[in-house]
């Protein structure tokens, strides 16, 4: 659709790197940022062009498409996590409530999928830390996240991302 269009380059490169925020806030709950976490991230940028959400699929498009380190620019930016994710909250809706939304239920699945990937082998687990993170996120973007964790949203768009490792 072009999404990109409707944002200036600024508020296009913000809701890119709210993605790469919200790994932050995510991974780091526990104090310490893993390889499985990092993996996780990983396959939430490769699964560009594969979600059913087309908001949070043209960003990942075109974070991928770039080249982009979000990780390194989202630790690099002039904002923190707690005021980018409430600039993005509003900024989100210009492309519509819709989209909006869509691209809230993205961002608190992609924190599950970096939560639950620091687990056990075979066992996906949340640390209460990593939930309260998502909670806040949640609260952040003014989106519920057990909605979306309760209503199988979440489950639906990690299936997405976990369609992208390699057998």
């Amino acid at each position: 659709m072009g999404f990109n269009k409707l944002y200036t380059d600024e508020q296009w490169s913000e809701l890119q790197l709210a993605i790469g925020h919200v790994f932050l806030m995510v991974a780091d709950a526990d104090g310490v940022i893993d390889k499985k976490e990092i993996a996780a991230m990983e396959r939430i940028v490769n699964s560009a062009g594969k979600l059913d959400m087309k908001f949070p699929d043209e960003l990942l498009l075109s974070i991928k498409e770039s080249g982009r380190d979000i990780l390194f620019d989202a630790k690099e930016y002039k904002y923190n996590s707690e005021e980018l994710l409430k600039v993005v909250a509003t900024t989100s809706k210009v492309a519509g409530i819709d989209e909006a939304n869509q691209y809230k239920k993205f961002l608190l699945s992609a924190g599950l999928y970096v939560g639950m990937a620091s687990g056990k082998f075979l066992q996906k687990k949340l640390s209460n830390e990593e939930y309260k993170k998502i909670d806040a996120i949640g609260q952040l973007i003014n989106f519920d996240c057990r909605a979306v964790i309760e209503t199988g949203i979440a489950d639906k768009i990690i299936t997405s991302f976990d369609a992208n490792i390699k057998k």
